[in-house]
């Protein structure tokens, strides 16, 4: 069966995400931690966007209430929580929000793991059985504090023990509840009526729906994962690196086994789910890229190299390029066929075309490079006056001596030479020589001379 998109349009998706976070030890709230270039809440967010609703609120405490209006009000509609009294209590705040609709879809507002195509396999499977309630849960080795979850000898679901309340009889179940449910609305608003604090956390468990449901001989079905990983839960510091491990691992898996992209060091090598790698490039340890990188084909990066890309500003680089050691790119960086940047060099925001090469300990910000220019060791693009960003033009056959500054605004022209050691700051012509250098002067005998002068004055002290 395939899901009809009508069904779809009528779920209303809400994502809870007023919990304080205590354990993160921060005055930042846990669901604005920064995750992969952006918050954890957004993660959440782009996964029920996959649904194609338009419908999804947020529910968040009121101290979180303007940064949640100031960074979704695009996307959804924000509700708040007064007091922490729990998941049951949250989804009714969100449900006296729009009261009207016929599925509500709830997750989490910490698992920034979980995919869209999640979401779908639940809502296939909510629509297919014709369920009064559907879940996602899934089998580990080790549950943890995760809430079980307890099937009668049919199979079916009968509820879900928190962990706080579990039996260790319970505790040894090895399947767990993930959170993230789908509802028909009447379902879901008859049986929030009967939720009770009778527990150890005193809260009103939005869980115990499950268990009105079977009462009233309700159904209940669920879509099974494997292992934790989409499902997993973030809230300390600790679950936020392992987090991310997942993500980076998951990443680098899918470049060497679908994209045939080589990972010499995968434990060392962090690569934004975002970015782009083309087939037979090499990535090698202790490369960190950020954001959405485009790499062709055959390229070579690392060891040792940094790229921080944005939205706005992503990082392109073309097949057979060689990035590496040590090298930093920034937003904005194009580098075209056969570019070879090395040690030490960082490039922000600039274009280098086919076949140029800087090799070492340079600064190219701000800057139009053209082709076969040579990039010569100490170069730096001087783009920032204090107030504006300017650029520089190297056309191509340029050669760069080093140890140059270039002072922006700037053009130099096609197959010229600017001389080691020069502070250039006038455009320099087609085919010419640049010089900015000052006088050299040799002052023989100078030294001699300034031992002499010491000595006198050291005995003139003495007396």
């Amino acid at each position: 069966m395939e899901l009809d998109q009508r069904d779809l349009s009528q779920v209303c998706v809400i994502i809870l995400a007023a919990g304080k976070g205590t354990r993160m030890k921060s005055e930042e709230s846990k669901v604005f931690f920064p995750f992969l270039g952006k918050p954890l809440l957004s993660h959440i967010l782009q996964a029920a966007q996959g649904l194609s609703t338009k419908k999804i609120l947020v529910v968040v405490s009121p101290a979180d209430f303007d940064r949640a209006k100031e960074l979704y009000h695009d996307t959804a509609e924000i509700v708040i929580q007064e007091e922490p009294k729990g998941t049951g209590d949250a989804v009714k705040k969100a449900l006296n929000q729009r009261p009207g609709e016929k599925y509500y879809l709830i997750l989490c507002g910490d698992t920034p793991l979980i995919q869209s195509s999640t979401l779908l396999s639940l809502s296939e499977i909510f629509f297919k059985t014709h369920a009064d309630a559907a879940l996602i849960t899934a089998i580990v080795e080790q549950a943890k504090m995760y809430g079980r979850i307890k099937r009668n000898p049919e199979g079916d679901i009968e509820e879900i023990i928190e962990y706080k309340d579990a039996t260790q009889e319970e505790k040894n179940i090895h399947e767990i509840n993930s959170g993230m449910y789908l509802f028909k609305a009447a379902a879901l608003k008859e049986t929030l009526h009967y939720l009770k604090d009778f527990n150890a956390a005193k809260e009103v468990y939005l869980t115990d729906t499950l268990k009105q449901i079977r009462q009233k001989n309700g159904t209940i079905s669920s879509y099974q994962l494997e292992g934790e990983k989409e499902i997993f839960g973030i809230n300390n510091r600790r679950d936020l690196s392992r987090a991310l491990m997942m993500a980076y691992q998951q990443k680098n898996e899918s470049l060497m086994l679908e994209e045939g992209v080589t990972i010499i060091d995968p434990e060392h090598t962090f690569i934004d789910p975002r970015a782009k790698i083309g087939q037979d490039s090499i990535i090698k340890p202790y490369c960190y890229l950020e954001g959405p990188v485009c790499i062709g084909k055959n390229v070579s990066i690392g060891p040792y190299v940094c790229m921080r890309a944005s939205e706005d500003k992503p990082i392109v680089i073309e097949s057979h390029c060689q990035v590496g050691p040590f090298t930093s790119l920034r937003g904005g960086t194009h580098l075209k066929q056969h570019v070879h940047v090395g040690t030490f060099v960082e490039v922000k925001n600039s274009t280098l075309d086919q076949n140029t090469k800087a090799m070492h300990q340079s600064y190219l910000g701000d800057a139009e490079i053209g082709k076969k220019v040579n990039i010569g060791a100490g170069t730096i693009t001087c783009n920032y006056d204090g107030q504006t960003k300017h650029k520089t033009i190297i056309k191509d056959g340029a050669f760069i001596g080093s140890d140059a500054i270039l002072v922006a605004p700037l053009s130099i022209g096609e197959l010229s030479y600017v001389a080691a050691g020069s502070t250039i700051t006038k455009d320099i012509p087609d085919q010419s020589l640049g010089i900015g250098r000052s006088r050299q002067e040799n002052k023989i005998g100078w030294k001699k001379r300034a031992i002499i002068k010491k000595n006198n004055e050291s005995k003139g002290d003495t007396k």
